[in-house]
């Protein structure tokens, strides 16, 4: 497997050798391909098993914090919201600013540190708003 950097690099100054790597490694990508086919999101295969979450606490409110790029790809928030939603006990929070990215994802918390704190201080906020209401 080649490192995405090599693809973009390839893409942005010729297709051809692109175009040859790929031929040239097919049984390799096939086999990722094959293998990826088979991986399936945590919530997503609770779900599909059919598991209930036993809700043994104390009534409690919640606020759910995904991944931008999980809740982009793979809607994790939508089978996250739907085994909490299944606990009795357990009132989840939507606030005003849960779509939206809190800037610590991969890199960039560090090389944007300034834009990175900014983001995480709006979610904040927006989570402290839910709790007082």
């Amino acid at each position: 497997m080649a490192d995405c950097r090599a693809f973009r690099f390839l893409r942005r100054h010729d297709e051809t050798p692109l175009a040859n790597f790929v031929q040239r490694h097919r049984v390799r990508a096939k086999k990722a391909i094959d293998c990826a086919n088979r991986i399936i999101e945590f919530t997503h295969f609770l779900l599909a098993i059919g598991y209930k979450p036993e809700d043994k606490g104390e009534p409690v409110k919640v606020a759910v914090h995904t991944s931008c790029a999980a809740r982009r790809e793979m809607n994790v928030h939508l089978s996250g919201w739907q085994l909490i939603d299944g606990m009795e006990n357990v009132e989840r929070i939507v606030h005003d600013h849960e779509s939206e990215c809190c800037g610590f994802g991969g890199t960039f918390s560090v090389k944007q540190a300034d834009i990175s704190g900014a983001m995480v201080t709006d979610k904040v906020a927006a989570l402290k708003r839910n709790r007082r209401n």
